[in-house]
């Protein structure tokens, strides 16, 4: 095994082990009413914002089933639960400039192209790129039980970002704090996309662009 992925592997682990330890404490949190919402925080739909604007713990990325069987079902029942999705096609080239910009996969130093990434990721599931499974799932894979019951209260989207924070905080009854962090700026998503990159990220998906309508343009 290479060095590059030995490198990776040792990032993954601890970031796993962070990650288990930052939910394992929100839980806690949750089951002590610290909280009156839960929020979910599916990667690249403005989460860390979002996080900041409610004084909550940040880089917690967690589905709402698994939190479903730790938290208590009563706090479970009297929270607000919501999460937030976004366009898949922006959303895999926002993915892909973050991933750039923080030299993950050491792509900041060794940039590789979208479609490239695209392939590795979505097509050959290469370890090195596809590090973490969950970051890759349909968002609706967030949000479900294994029934497919809805598990949140209310979806918003990202490109409906301010006001679909603005009714969350009137519902949870919070002063609105919402500033947009880790903004990227790059070109119209679309100009990344030629028909493979289209097909490929359009089959991968598919759930979300059919269950939220999203569509290319």
């Amino acid at each position: 095994m290479s060095v590059k992925y030995n490198l990776e592997g040792a990032r993954i682990c601890y970031r796993r082990f962070h990650q288990k330890r930052l939910i394992s404490n929100w839980i806690q949190d949750i089951n002590d009413e610290k909280y009156n919402f839960i929020f979910i925080h599916i990667n690249k739909t403005a989460g860390i914002s979002i996080q900041k604007a409610l004084g909550m713990p940040k880089q917690l990325h967690v589905l709402s089933w698994h939190l479903y069987k730790k938290v208590n079902r009563q706090q479970w029942d009297n929270c607000f639960k919501f999460a937030f999705v976004r366009n898949p096609f922006d959303r895999a080239v926002s993915d892909y400039h973050y991933r750039c910009k923080t030299n993950q996969h050491n792509m900041g130093r060794n940039p590789i192209s979208f479609s490239e990434w695209v392939d590795k990721t979505f097509v050959e599931c290469d370890p090195f790129y596809h590090d973490m499974r969950f970051t890759f799932m349909p968002q609706i894979e967030w949000l479900i039980a294994p029934n497919g019951k809805l598990l949140v209260d209310f979806v918003g989207r990202f490109e409906t970002l301010n006001d679909d924070f603005a009714f969350i905080c009137k519902k949870l009854g919070v002063e609105n704090n919402l500033k947009h962090e880790n903004k990227s700026v790059r070109d119209d998503y679309r100009s990344y996309y030629d028909n493979q990159t289209y097909d490929i990220i359009s089959n991968w998906y598919k759930r979300d662009i059919e269950y939220f309508q999203y569509k290319f343009d």
